[in-house]
């Protein structure tokens, strides 16, 4: 099987009709930081995306934050 670079992703993704999610479930949180808001380029193509701030921003509990592009879908 062949890799597909990151960067191809979206492109790809849409050409198959595919689901694009981005899991940032532990370096989401650090996006907040101008300084590593890079992380996020290109999340805009995403369906969906999920961070999960108990992890960094010391929350008591889980919790898990789901965006979707489309809430239709």
């Amino acid at each position: 099987m062949r890799s597909i670079p990151s960067a191809r992703l979206p492109t790809f993704a849409g050409d198959h009709n595919l689901w694009l999610h981005v899991d940032a479930a532990m370096s989401g949180t650090a996006a907040l930081c101008p300084e590593f808001r890079f992380i996020h380029d290109g999340v805009e193509f995403a369906d969906s995306y999920c961070f999960n701030p108990h992890k960094w921003m010391f929350t008591n509990f889980d919790c898990n934050v789901f965006y979707v592009a489309d809430r239709s879908t």
